[in-house]
């Protein structure tokens, strides 16, 4: 296999690995090299083929920021936009993220056309899909699969009270279009008569600049959410319904999603991810959990949405979805081009890298 990744990377590693096990070998092309030196990516492609490797895979390219910040400007620059060229990002800042995607869209239509008869693990237009992640649900809506009602492009807080007034949508989530793991996200709860609480992992400095933490902080004061929602609507932004999670059985005071690898279109691995707050990221220290709760029928539900969503993205193999399961009935949160780093998750002795490895395995034999 070749990955276009980060040689140093978790995910390298715990690939490397799964693909040792089955005697298979891996090479790396760095996202670094691919933003630096152009010219000497087609023959690497080349000789990756001619050397026997038949699968290339992508991975995000977040793990090395001066990548992010590379990706950033070039974005800037493909979009011929007056304002100021973007500074370096600092440990942590949201900013610039529509020319984040702009570059690394760029990146990965010149990566598609010159990977010649490599196999894409997952090819580019469906990470691109997947990493918009407004587009990410009108695709999934397209093809009939059920997602939390989309409201639908918002800028500031006063174009969502205009057009979607509290009283009609009282409680939304609204996402930054091109963030990622929770970054961006914003649970907001509003009152017809203009109280309003917001819940998120972003905050904002005293020059202005938006930061992604670890931690959820609950903002009441008007004025504070709307220069947030604001920040980040320059950037990209939508809002859907705030959909209900359902409650943990063993504990009531939580409650749960469900982050479901979808493995050439089946349900494999699975984890339930615990959270007392709106947001259920792993990585903001809620709780994962194997979900021994769940009835039959629901199991059944899960795995047919998986397969219908997965079916959205019919040249993927790999595919995270979030998944919500509520009275009877299933709806997909988010669709993940990179959900497949769950260390230690297994599904019938099997973790995500162990069931690329055997992809790869069986092309070579």
């Amino acid at each position: 296999m070749l990955l276009i990744g980060s040689v140093q990377g978790r995910r390298t590693a715990l690939l490397r690995a799964a693909l040792d096990a089955v005697g298979a070998r891996l090479a790396v092309i760095e996202w670094r090299q691919l933003l630096t030196d152009d010219d000497s990516v087609e023959p690497q492609l080349r000789a990756a083929h001619a050397a026997g490797h038949v699968w290339c895979k992508i991975d995000p390219s977040g793990e090395d920021p001066g990548v992010t910040n590379a990706l950033i400007e070039r974005g800037w620059r493909l979009s011929g936009s007056d304002a100021p060229a973007p500074t370096p990002l600092r440990h942590g800042e949201l900013a610039f993220q529509h020319w984040w995607f702009a570059g690394f869209a760029d990146v990965l239509t010149r990566l598609s056309q010159s990977l010649g008869p490599l196999r894409s693990m997952n090819a580019a237009p469906d990470i691109l899909a997947m990493c918009d992640k407004l587009a990410c649900q009108r695709r999934l809506i397209e093809r009939g699969v059920p997602v939390p009602h989309l409201i639908g492009e918002i800028c500031t807080l006063g174009d969502l009270d205009e057009r979607w007034p509290a009283r009609q949508f009282p409680a939304v989530f609204f996402k930054a279009r091109f963030g990622s793991s929770a970054a961006g996200v914003v649970a907001l709860r509003r009152h017809p008569d203009g109280r309003i609480v917001a819940y998120t992992s972003a905050r904002i400095d005293a020059e202005g600049r938006v930061y992604n933490h670890l931690k959820i902080s609950r903002y009441t004061d008007r004025e504070t959410i709307a220069l947030l929602l604001e920040k980040l609507g320059a950037q990209g932004a939508y809002a859907e319904r705030w959909a209900a999670k359902p409650r943990v059985p063993t504990d009531r005071t939580a409650c749960y999603d469900l982050r479901v690898v979808a493995a050439c279109g089946t349900a494999r691995q699975r984890i339930a991810r615990i959270s007392r707050s709106p947001m259920t990221n792993l990585h903001l220290g809620n709780r994962r959990a194997s979900p021994d709760w769940l009835t039959e029928s629901q199991v059944t539900a899960l795995e047919q949405i998986t397969a219908r969503a997965a079916g959205a993205f019919e040249n993927s193999r790999c595919i995270g979805l979030d998944l919500s399961l509520r009275d009877g009935a299933a709806c997909v949160l988010e669709a993940n081009a990179f959900g497949d780093l769950l260390p230690g998750l297994r599904y019938r002795s099997s973790t995500t890298y162990d069931d690329q490895a055997s992809w790869v395995s069986a092309d070579e034999h």
